[in-house]
């Protein structure tokens, strides 16, 4: 999708970087891949999903490498690989996929690397609030549709895949100048200690 630089820049708040492209990996079983092509006017984005055999683990892994590979190892300025979390199911960590997230963006950054690719690991959730996306009212699990509407609301991308809807948002954050990719923790407030 082309979108005039001056009108996205309205849109996000950000002056965009001109002739950059930028590559952004949601990381999952199901990895969605944002592209983001800049030239001097416009601002051409695009996105796929990739799709692997959950069958073998092993088997996940080195088409993960392939793929990313194939596509670091193209005209790539930046990549932003989206950062893991240790998500909670109840009162269970789920210590399992953490693992297996976390080694799927170190195939990505290993690619990156060896591409002299430059690089940021960003979480989703930092990457919603630099362009102020509103995730909540969705219900439990349900975060990606408010960056789904956001896409369409705010740059008129109809996107039904919600797999990739992160992976655009993490593109998007290469392509924007002067952009800081890390939170801002709030200073924790200290309990009283009432009696």
């Amino acid at each position: 999708m082309l979108i005039k630089i001056k009108d996205i820049e309205k849109a996000i708040g950000y002056k965009i970087k001109k002739n950059i492209v930028s590559v952004g990996f949601d990381t999952a079983e199901v990895c969605g891949v944002g592209f983001i092509n800049t030239t001097d006017t416009h601002v051409d984005i695009d996105w796929e999903v990739l799709i692997f055999d959950k069958s073998n683990i092993n088997n996940v892994y080195r088409e993960l490498n392939h793929e990313s590979l194939n596509i670091l190892s193209q005209k790539c300025d930046i990549c932003i690989i989206e950062d893991t979390y240790l998500k909670m199911f109840g009162r269970f960590p789920q210590v399992n996929v953490l693992k297996k997230l976390t080694r799927f963006g170190g195939i990505i950054l290993a690619n990156a690397i060896n591409n002299n690719v430059e690089y940021a690991i960003v979480g989703a959730t930092q990457a919603r609030s630099k362009f102020k996306i509103k995730t909540t009212g969705y219900g439990k699990g349900n975060s990606k549709q408010g960056v789904i509407e956001w896409l369409k609301n705010t740059l008129g991308i109809d996107l039904t895949e919600d797999n990739a809807c992160d992976a655009i948002v993490l593109a998007l954050l290469g392509v924007c100048e002067d952009i800081d990719y890390t939170v801002e923790k709030k200073p924790r407030k200290k309990r009283s200690n009432s009696k």
